[in-house]
């Protein structure tokens, strides 16, 4: 399954962010992988495409950032694939 993942950095918690990810990485369970991310230019938001086997694997994840991140995620599906699922007219 693939998912978006939204996130807000706490007040103040980009610095253990970047702390953590240095020490730790990405903290990934296995069957979750990174495939991209955007940053707002403010730095306080970061958009993630992940892929994840479960979303109770996904969930395990985001366990491990929420005490500095607040994550909302979605899955989500290629354009295209949605569009030829809706029927037409």
């Amino acid at each position: 399954m693939l998912y978006m993942i939204v996130e807000r950095f706490e007040a103040d918690a980009q610095e253990v962010v970047r702390e953590r990810f240095q020490k730790h990485g990405r903290l990934l369970p296995r069957g979750v992988e990174y495939v991209d991310s955007w940053v707002t230019v403010d730095g306080r938001n970061c958009y993630q495409l992940m892929t994840a086997e479960s979303e109770s694997l996904l969930q395990l994840w985001i366990s491990r950032w929420s005490d500095v991140v607040r994550l909302n995620y979605f899955e989500v599906v290629p354009s295209s694939a949605f569009w030829e699922k809706r029927p037409s007219g």
